[in-house]
């Protein structure tokens, strides 16, 4: 498995569930150091900050092809940078 294919699959994850409203908010998304720790003791804030591809959903535009591209461009500039 390649890592364009991890993120990829990482990004579609965390945004289908944005949109799916398991995070109904965004800011459950964002990185927020202090909610790392007890008692809050959120960790998947990690991931999320990362690899969600907001803000929007997964019916907008832009996070359609910001998805596409990480699929189509991002393969090819990882195996000649």
């Amino acid at each position: 498995i390649t890592q364009s294919l991890c993120w990829f699959t990482l990004s579609l994850s965390i945004t289908a569930l944005h949109t799916l409203e398991f995070f109904p908010d965004e800011t459950q998304l964002i990185f927020d150091f202090h909610r790392l720790f007890p008692p809050h003791l959120e960790l998947w804030r990690v991931l999320t900050s990362f690899s969600w591809c907001g803000p929007g959903t997964l019916v907008d535009f832009h996070v359609l092809m910001l998805l596409y591209s990480m699929v189509a461009v991002v393969p090819e500039y990882e195996k000649d940078p």
